[in-house]
């Protein structure tokens, strides 16, 4: 085999990579995310809540950085995936839902990702809210566990619940592609299968919604909500990008 044709192989090989690496990496989108409580909901009693039998995927879920030292992706020095960032399209929304008596907000949060197909993009974990101290369990002592808020709470991670807890995952298809696990943790009065009272329950939030960008879109439930919005960010290419270590509704309105 010539030489040259060798040559022409290895350019074209090195053209195609490229091209697909642009395709998979040259996307990005800045991900915006408000979710809140609804206050005194009255389905919390009008409704049927189930125990819940197991808890969100958290399989390769990432948590937002919050500096530079974090695992991260990197576009020319510009661009950080799973970076924090402000909160702009949806800040109107926010302030409403703030100074609203019918809601509460319990997390706001933006950051930048690139868009990556389902298998191979990360979902974010989400731990927001009041948290919580498991006290140990006292022998003899009544099966359902008391939770006690706490401001900051004593106990190892292991015995710590936050109010809110779950992932969202976005991804790239055809569409955006927005995968959404949340359980949210109140205090509720709700009859036991004993006729006791619980006085604390966890809701859960499943959804799947395909969605285009530049559209904002509401996640309803009984209990609580989100409100996502996915505007496309800086466009990437290929030779910038390197990866470091590995690690439409309407939204209700406020009154």
């Amino acid at each position: 085999m010539s030489r040259l044709l060798i040559l022409n192989i290895v350019l074209l090989s090195l053209l195609c990579s490229t091209a697909a690496f642009a395709t998979q990496y040259g996307r990005w989108y800045k991900v915006e995310v408000i979710v809140f409580a609804h206050i005194n909901n009255t389905a919390v009693l009008e409704e049927y809540w189930p125990p819940m039998s197991d808890l969100p995927d958290m399989s390769g879920a990432v948590s937002i950085a919050t500096d530079m030292s974090a695992p991260e992706y990197l576009s020319g020095g510009q661009v950080t995936a799973f970076g924090r960032l402000p909160i702009q399209v949806l800040s109107g929304a926010l302030s409403r839902l703030q100074s609203s008596s019918r809601y509460r907000v319990i997390h706001a949060m933006a950051w930048a990702q690139p868009g990556l197909p389902e298998k191979s993009a990360s979902p974010v974990r989400i731990q927001a809210g009041r948290r919580y101290d498991i006290p140990p369990t006292i022998p003899g002592a009544s099966a359902q566990p008391v939770f006690t808020p706490a401001e900051q709470t004593t106990g190892s991670a292991d015995n710590v619940l936050y109010e809110l807890d779950g992932r969202i995952k976005v991804s790239l298809s055809r569409y955006l592609d927005v995968d959404t696990d949340l359980v949210f943790r109140d205090h509720a009065l709700l009859p036991g299968s004993d006729g006791t009272a619980q006085s604390f329950h966890a809701f859960r939030l499943t959804e799947f919604r395909r969605m285009k960008s530049s559209t904002i879109h509401y996640l309803d439930h009984p209990i609580f909500g989100v409100v996502i919005s996915i505007e496309p960010s800086q466009s990437v290419a290929a030779d910038e990008v390197r990866m470091s270590q590995p690690g439409t509704s309407n939204p209700p309105s406020a009154q």
